[in-house]
């Protein structure tokens, strides 16, 4: 019979989280969003930026509370 100790090993990390470019605003006010991808292996790292193909307006993005916040909002007073 065969004795097998199972040791637990780290194959790999990983993360994604969203990512923008303040710096690059369309005139029209709205920025492309990106995921940001990164994986990670003994000796092994890859990071990456994915186009999703969406853009949202820079005055709806709140990133001290990393949300995005809804297009159609309206302000009420009250």
């Amino acid at each position: 019979m065969f004795n097998h100790v199972h040791t637990p090993e780290l194959m790999f990390k990983f993360s994604t989280k969203l990512h923008v470019w303040k710096n690059r605003v369309k005139k029209n006010g709205n920025i492309s969003i990106y995921l940001f991808v990164y994986i990670s292996a003994p000796g092994n790292i890859q990071r990456d930026f994915y186009p999703l193909n969406i853009e949202w307006p820079l005055n709806h993005i709140d990133f001290a509370q990393n949300i995005l916040r809804d297009q159609l909002q309206r302000n009420v007073a009250g």
